[in-house]
């Protein structure tokens, strides 16, 4: 089916950036949301965890970039440059408005379906087209010009619709998918303080020990760089970033050592759970995964091996819910650094065998049905990519 290529301009009745206050936005609660780069998901939605406010005299004053129903946004530079978002019914503000970071795009309805342009825009070909104008080296992006270099299959309007319903259909499967996964999570922790309670806050319900009395606690290192006979394919060398997500167990690490620099290296074995003790971010310290396998590790991680008298995973699902215990032992102010001394130092409740396996084993199950919901995403992904490919072929 051959469709007309348009200019992306040509579709559009408005294209605008907004602004700030002197001193940029703030997080007052009765301010207007100021919608950054940073406010948008790479799935298209958007994410309001660290919202931002301009005043509400400073918005009304505001010429551009005020935020309607049906709007694409688009990030203008930096890191995220092209990516996209849109703005539904749902959007949760009746005011807010872009930042000087970010395009509103508002298209014209006689022409094009907002809904349609979006998919359009947001798919691996649109994302592409955006970026072919991305200019400039330390903090480059894109300018006003990018909708005169962008060009769109245009379809008729009725077309346009069905092509975005299916998208928003296949799309609504996968955000029911991954919000199963995200309650999943979340089940972990509610579960383990409805029978332990919340083990960082309030008394205990249990007693406590200390990480070091609990099993052996493990620092890892990084074997010398100079000799380059240490690194190889022998063993996985695990840093902080293989430990965060909502995965239970160590991610698969990048970089692997050699047999001599397995003898060099600490390594740990099965059920041992890793922490991520020094990171850049404060809100990284903390994070925890088991070991399923043999791995190697450096210095930004302690390891604790437990004894045969407490529950791997209910010491995880305890890593999970009182995650603010290993923050607080940080001392490295802005980054984080927690020593294996102080990490010993921490104390857990330690309930009676018998109910740390209970809870282990309802840990275990989750991570089943974890691991299934990523299976079905997966294949919704794959899904989902075949019909963003065949919508913009004219082959859906």
């Amino acid at each position: 089916m051959s469709w007309d290529d348009v200019p992306l301009a040509a579709v559009l009745t408005s294209l605008e950036s907004g602004t700030r206050p002197p001193g940029g936005a703030g997080e007052e609660l009765d301010g207007v949301p100021s919608i950054g780069g940073e406010h948008l998901s790479s799935d298209g939605t958007f994410n309001f965890d660290r919202r931002k406010t301009v005043p509400q005299n400073f918005f009304d004053s505001m010429k551009s970039g005020k935020i309607q129903p049906q709007d694409i946004l688009v990030v203008k530079d930096g890191a995220t440059t092209g990516k996209t978002s849109y703005v539904g019914f749902d959007f949760p503000y009746a005011e807010s408005a872009v930042n000087e970071h970010v395009f509103r795009v508002e298209v014209d309805r006689s022409r094009a379906d907002p809904s349609f342009v979006f998919r359009f825009l947001h798919s691996p070909q649109g994302q592409r087209s955006i970026l072919r104008d991305f200019r400039g080296a330390t903090v480059g992006g894109i300018g006003r010009g990018f909708i005169d270099v962008v060009r769109v299959p245009l379809p008729p309007l009725p077309e346009q619709r069905r092509i975005a319903s299916i998208l928003d259909q296949a799309d609504t499967l996968r955000a029911k998918r991954r919000l199963a996964l995200t309650h999943l999570h979340q089940l972990v922790s509610a579960e383990f303080n409805e029978l332990f309670g919340d083990p960082s806050s309030g008394p205990a319900k249990y007693d406590r020990l200390p990480l070091g009395e609990i099993g052996r606690v493990i620092t890892g290192n990084t074997p010398p760089r100079d000799d380059v006979e240490n690194y190889g394919n022998s063993i996985e060398w695990v840093k902080s970033d293989n430990l965060g997500g909502e995965a239970a167990v160590v991610a698969a690490a990048s970089e692997w050592l050699s047999a001599k620099g397995r003898v060099r290296a600490r390594v740990v074995g099965r059920d041992a759970i890793l922490v991520t003790c020094i990171a850049g971010s404060p809100n990284s310290i903390g994070n925890a995964a088991m070991a399923d396998r043999d791995v190697a590790f450096n210095q930004q991680i302690n390891a604790l091996v437990p004894s045969q008298q407490h529950d791997p995973w209910f010491l995880l699902g305890q890593f999970r819910a009182a995650k603010a215990l290993v923050q607080r032992a940080s001392t490295g102010g802005m980054k984080g650094l927690v020593s294996k001394s102080r990490f010993e130092a921490i104390e857990f409740i330690v309930p009676p065998l018998g109910l740390q396996q209970k809870f282990g084993r309802s840990f275990q199950e989750i991570e089943k049905l974890k691991n299934a919901h990523y299976v079905h995403l997966t294949k919704l992904d794959e899904l989902f990519v075949s019909l963003q490919h065949r919508a913009f072929a004219g082959e859906l």
